[in-house]
């Protein structure tokens, strides 16, 4: 008998305690706002806490009084419970000196303390069939200040279905993020440690906190906001144009740049560009040293790599003979975290971001059938540690029984089982997809990587060691591989060795 789990939802308890991006194809439902573009009214629309709302110039103007987050709110009906929705608005200040929020009542919302025009977009899971939908300005001290909004949306997500477009979608707490390539090929569940993304204004390179900074023959650089669409599906591209005007000494320069001290160790920069001139150009960047950098005509995240010893930069621009004289490119998405590769996106608004570890959670050994005196588990994945400095596990019955584990002290993939291991003397590479089979029967255990038999050892057995439950990605909370896990199959018998062959060439 065959069971099959057709998506990660059925198989595993996973959380997230953060939002967390992912390329993946996504499709939206109906529209469910009444009236979210204010041409002739505030139809549909309730103020809150005694503001006033009315529509200006087709926007919905909302003027404060004393109470906090008092604004302008919208009841939505018939939302299904555990579906992912996506609300979207334009939103600024206008005399109010403190933020405005936009988001769901009691669940959560995103805040922007600018005067300009700014995408606000809020994710979440229901968690009821009606949500108050509200856009509102902060701080008791605002009475009689205004803000504006406008294109209020709200839409249900649906993920992974053939008209889907290919977007950086930021899911939200403990959803499962299943990652596609550029090219709409199936990735697989994505899995990542802890990181933080030290830039503070990721998207927001207009802002103060980003320098434009200009040398000899280097004009300032121009940035320009909302210029086009970026890899999340909303107008908040920026535009940068950088150039030097004619040949000069080795101080020319044009570059947009944020200086950090962020202490001693391994720290990756990494920023989303395309060009946007319909042409390949080439830019320099710099995280603590010069790098050229190729800039395509499709969105692209370039990063580098640094061990620095207390500062760092990160710059995009051009400069002497590195990167073109004439630059004209998007850019989107900054990031500066403590590491030794680039993790998945973080989006910030003013402050440092922190995407929580990814916990695959567990899958009980009786759900699928686990046989206790033989079986095999074939695993597709990959993972990025280029370092060889963290343990990862990939799939495992507990501390003792680790089907398949980077072991650090080795440099080696193993498979273990409290006493003895089964070493693979040669370890998948750094971000390509492996295929790894191990067999275990009362006879022994053998594995098998992309094709190979990579060693068997008769002591190993590690089905006499397992708890209730299998691990995926780590143990129990351990932490886990920085990767994706394509595939899992189980089979509840000893496959042959040259099944095993086949199941991972």
């Amino acid at each position: 008998m065959t069971r099959q789990y057709n998506n990660y939802e059925d198989m595993i308890t996973f959380t997230r305690a953060s939002t967390g991006t992912a390329l993946r194809p996504v499709s939206y439902g109906d529209e469910l706002v009444t009236n979210g573009t204010f041409d002739t009214d505030t139809t549909g629309w309730t103020a809150q806490l005694s503001a006033t709302i009315a529509s200006v110039s087709g926007e919905l103007q909302v003027t404060a009084s004393s109470s906090n987050n008092s604004g302008a709110f919208q009841v939505i009906n018939g939302l299904t419970v555990g579906t992912v929705y996506i609300a979207t608005a334009i939103g600024r200040r206008g005399t109010c000196t403190d933020v405005i929020r936009f988001g769901i009542n009691g669940l959560g919302d995103v805040y922007s303390n600018s005067t300009s025009n700014t995408q606000l977009t809020y994710v979440f899971t229901a968690t009821s069939t009606q949500c108050q939908l509200q856009g509102v300005i902060g701080g008791t001290s605002s009475n009689g200040q205004t803000a504006y909004f406008d294109n209020i949306s709200l839409k249900e997500v649906t993920f992974d279905q053939p008209d889907g477009t290919l977007t950086l979608f930021n899911h939200p707490n403990n959803v499962p993020r299943i990652e596609y390539d550029a090219d709409g090929n199936w990735k697989g569940l994505l899995i990542e440690e802890s990181r933080t993304n030290l830039v503070t204004y990721s998207e927001d390179f207009e802002n103060v906190y980003w320098s434009l900074l200009s040398a000899g023959n280097g004009t300032t650089p121009v940035v320009t906001a909302n210029y086009a669409e970026a890899p999340d599906g909303t107008n908040t591209a920026s535009r940068l144009q950088a150039s030097i005007t004619s040949d000069g000494g080795s101080d020319d320069y044009s570059l947009l740049q944020k200086f950090f001290t962020p202490g001693s160790g391994d720290y990756t920069a990494s920023i989303w560009v395309k060009s946007n001139t319909g042409e390949n150009q080439n830019a320099y960047f710099r995280i603590e040293e010069a790098i050229e950098k190729p800039i395509t005509t499709e969105w692209t995240r370039i990063s580098a790599t640094k061990n620095i010893t207390s500062s760092c930069y990160i710059t995009i621009g051009v400069r002497n003979s590195d990167g073109d004289a004439d630059l004209d490119i998007l850019v989107w998405g900054a990031q500066l975290e403590a590491g030794a590769f680039p993790t998945s996106y973080i989006p910030t608004s003013g402050s440092t971001a922190t995407r929580a570890t990814d916990d695959c959670g567990s899958l009980l050994f009786s759900n699928f059938g686990y046989n206790n005196q033989e079986g095999t588990f074939v695993v597709e994945f990959s993972y990025t540690d280029p370092d060889d400095s963290d343990t990862n596990y990939l799939i495992s019955g507990g501390a003792s029984a680790r089907f398949f584990y980077n072991n650090t002290a080795t440099s080696t993939w193993s498979t273990y089982d409290g006493v003895s291991a089964v070493t693979t003397t040669d370890v998948p590479q750094d971000g390509t997809v492996a295929k790894v089979a191990i067999a275990m029967s009362n006879s022994g255990t053998t594995t098998y990587l992309n094709g190979t038999l990579k060693g068997s050892n008769s002591s190993i057995k590690p089905q006499g060691n397992v708890g209730a439950d299998l691990f995926i990605g780590g143990t129990g909370g351990v932490t886990m591989i920085n990767g994706h896990i394509k595939s899992i199959q189980y089979y509840p018998r000893r496959l042959s060795n040259a099944q095993l062959q086949a199941l991972t060439s």
